[in-house]
Order: structure tokens, then C-alpha cells, then sequence
């Protein structure tokens, strides 16, 4: 984790390069959030969602925010893969070290299509998020 992290998502156009310069030389990235995993997918790098303890706001498990329907959503998608416990975690890293989970171009074209960029992103990634599935 670089210590400079804000935590949550930015819409300061500063920290695009920064957000830029952690995902795409990863192997992948781990985390229990859509737009960790959008910004990844957009550089093409793989996403590995945290489906196990505490949630990460505070009330409930990890599991049920990767359940919420824009994230189920995302599940599946080129890249994106959700690890169910600890040691499946090391495992899917392990695997997506030896080979890619998705072609980074198939990443980039669904994560494109979210964060079409013709309106404000936030806009585009909430209009995503309420669209059925």
C-alpha cells in the first residue's frame, strides 16, 4: 500500500497519474472496491475482490459488499475474480502471476465503457451501478 493513499475514490485530477503508477505494473490488485477495480481494469491489470472478513465499512462481512449488485456485476467480468477465503487469495495470485486472467485489452474495453469520460465519472459510475442486471 503507498502510504499516500486518501482512501475512497478521488476526482482529483492529481492523483490519476499516481493511481496509474501503482495499478499497471501489478500483477493484480486486491480489494473489496468496484473502483479499485475499475481503475485497474482500465490500465489492464487483473482485480482479485475480497470475499471474506470484516467488511471494510464496518458493519457486516466483506462478502455481503461483494454481493451488492454493482459489485456481483463486476464479478466475472474480464480480470475480475473474487477470492472466498485467505488461502484462496494466495492462490489466485499465485495463478494470475503464471498466467493472465483475461487479456488486458478485454479488461480495458468493459472498464472503458463505465468510465466513459463524455459526462462526470462520478455520474457514469452511479448511472452503472443502478442499471439492472
Amino acid at each position: 500500500m503507498d502510504p499516500r493513499w486518501k482512501g475512497g475514490w478521488s476526482s482529483d485530477p492529481g492523483d490519476i497519474p499516481w493511481i496509474r503508477t501503482l495499478c499497471e505494473p501489478a500483477v493484480c490488485t486486491i480489494s473489496a472496491f468496484s473502483t479499485v477495480v475499475l481503475e485497474s481494469a482500465l490500465v489492464g491489470t487483473p482485480s482479485v475482490l475480497i470475499g471474506f472478513g470484516d467488511s471494510a465499512h464496518g458493519t457486516g462481512q466483506a462478502l455481503d459488499h461483494a454481493r451488492y449488485e454493482h459489485m456481483a456485476e463486476m464479478i466475472g467480468k474480464p480480470g475480475v475474480v473474487l477470492s472466498n477465503t485467505f488461502e484462496d487469495l494466495f492462490s489466485m495470485i499465485y495463478r494470475i502471476s503464471l498466467a493472465p486472467l483475461a487479456r488486458p485489452a478485454d479488461m480495458r474495453a468493459w472498464a472503458l465503457e463505465l468510465a466513459a469520460v463524455d459526462a462526470d465519472p462520478r455520474d457514469r459510475l452511479i448511472d452503472w451501478m443502478k442499471e439492472p442486471a
